[in-house]
């Protein structure tokens, strides 16, 4: 998967045009659900920064890290200023994951693992690196292949944000805390809790789902053209 990766960003400056007001207001909206006072955070699958630069203002410490030496090379370049930010290449499949965190983001990539048993097995390293009552943002496409008959992108990927969601509150030490649903893609905020908050029940605590049915930015037309709108 790294060379991959790295083929497609010595390829290409920002292969997936994050800079896009479709990608930007994902990014408010991740950004909108991340707790006040996080110290301690991780960013994994950083790519080019994009996104990096706009979290670090909120957290104390912030690691970032990518599959793609050419993505971390950029990411750093472009947080240069941020003393507080590092960057690390890491392969979320087969490498550790930092852990003691109090905040962990990672969006848009964990559909890359290939196979539902590998991504429980991610989901489990992700969950033990937070920190108790950290956090866990996340945000991922909707796919077809999830969900045929709602709106989603056709990409050709094993599953989409529907079943991650899926896998990552199967986990008994995270709780789904808030959604945002919206017709192409749902980001999701999780905490871990403690065996006693499980056992006394928090982790069946009612989360908080917002729907948003409209889509509320213009794709880019190369973007565009792989969705599929229900009539």
């Amino acid at each position: 998967m790294r060379s991959e990766f790295e083929k497609l960003f010595q390829g290409r400056i920002d292969p997936w045009n994050y800079s896009s007001s479709y990608e930007q207001t994902k990014y408010e909206r991740t950004l909108a659900l991340i707790p006040d006072g996080m110290k301690t955070a991780l960013e994994i699958g950083c790519a080019e920064g994009h996104f990096t630069v706009q979290l670090a203002p909120r957290v104390r410490t912030l690691t970032a890290c990518d599959i793609a030496d050419t993505a971390l090379e950029r990411a750093a370049r472009r947080c240069e200023a941020l003393p507080h930010v590092r960057f690390i290449r890491l392969d979320v499949a087969s490498d550790p994951i930092p852990g003691q965190l109090d905040l962990i983001v990672c969006s848009e990539m964990l559909y890359y693992l290939g196979s539902v048993g590998l991504l429980g097995q991610v989901a489990k390293k992700i969950a033990h690196a937070l920190n108790r009552n950290g956090y866990l943002v996340m945000a991922h496409m909707n796919l077809l292949v999830d969900d045929p008959d709602r709106p989603g992108f056709d990409f050709q990927l094993p599953f989409g944000g529907r079943v991650i969601g899926d896998v990552f509150q199967g986990i008994p030490i995270l709780r789904l805390v808030k959604e945002v649903r919206t017709p192409l893609y749902r980001i999701q905020l999780f905490q871990r809790i403690s065996l006693l908050q499980r056992w006394l029940g928090d982790r069946k605590s009612e989360s908080e789902i917002i729907v948003l049915n409209e889509q509320s930015t213009n794709l880019e037309p190369a973007v565009a053209t792989h969705v599929h709108w229900v009539p």
